[in-house]
């Protein structure tokens, strides 16, 4: 005679595999604190009829069918890894094994269903790019006087932004130093401009604003490279040579959120001679 099926007596879960630290899986009404330990065990003998597995903070979780009740939950911006659980249902059930007079003989046995979970990140992860300004020509030479002959027109200087392809637009905030006197010695105007991909675009595209020392640069997003013209304006003084024109971002800490979430920050600077023509 085969043997007799009478009921399950005990339903336990083993949970192993590791969730990150701002993960939390729910099992049913239970929950999973993590980080999730190697190995952890569940009484679900109570709850024969399933369980739901649940991911917090916008992660979504990709499950075999044999689970019941995979559900989302709300997102995670600090972490940009998929988490992996392995789920055991350990099923002990008791069974009539053979018929004595005195009654039946009754067994136990235990039989074991596994499932994989994975904890699908949905977070695009944020990643950093830079505005930077470097010296493109690092002398501006004075005009030469109309009483002085031939004439000669000023030899500029020049300073050159670079904007990263995340840049979606924006002002950065400039300030002029060193020692020649910014409007006396020397004046700043926009040379030229350039697309990301290269194309010389109108000077109009972008906006200088401000006097000096403290100026003013909105760049819109197809800005991907701007240069600044350092003039120099001549005087009487023939002796002033090899003062200098320091741009600089003010404050250095300017920040900018770029497409796809990027972090734009700024450095670098353009320092420029201003000499008398001989």
């Amino acid at each position: 005679m085969g043997s007799d099926f009478v009921g399950i007596t005990a339903v336990k879960l083993k949970v192993t595999g590791q969730v990150d630290a701002y993960d939390v899986v729910g099992i049913g009404s239970i929950t999973i604190p993590a980080p999730t330990p190697d190995y952890r065990e569940f009484d679900l003998s109570s709850s024969l009829y399933g369980f739901q597995i649940s991911a917090t903070q916008d992660e979504t979780v990709l499950v075999s069918s044999i689970v019941p009740g995979a559900n989302n939950a709300l997102v995670d911006t600090k972490d940009f890894e998929d988490d992996n659980l392995t789920f055991a249902a350990e099923i002990t059930y008791q069974f009539i094994s053979s018929y004595t007079q005195s009654g039946p003989v009754y067994g136990t046995t235990t039989k074991t269903v596994s499932v994989g979970v994975q904890i699908k990140d949905d977070d695009t992860a944020i990643s950093t790019a830079q505005v930077s300004l470097t010296t493109l020509d690092g002398t501006a030479k004075e005009p030469r006087a109309v009483y002085y002959q031939p004439v000669t027109p000023a030899d500029n200087g020049s300073s050159k932004f670079f904007f990263p392809s995340q840049w979606n637009g924006g002002t950065l905030q400039l300030t002029l130093t060193g020692t020649a006197t910014p409007s006396v010695d020397y004046g700043i105007s926009v040379e030229s401009v350039k697309s990301k991909t290269g194309t010389v675009l109108p000077i109009s595209t972008v906006l200088l604003t401000g006097s000096l020392p403290s100026l003013t640069l909105n760049a819109p997003a197809n800005v991907g490279e701007v240069v600044l013209a350092v003039t120099a304006i001549g005087d009487l003084i023939e002796t002033d040579s090899g003062e200098t024109a320091v741009l600089d971002f003010t404050p250095a800490n300017q920040q900018f959120t770029g497409t796809n979430n990027t972090t734009i920050t700024v450095g670098g600077s353009s320092t420029v001679t201003i000499d008398d023509l001989p």
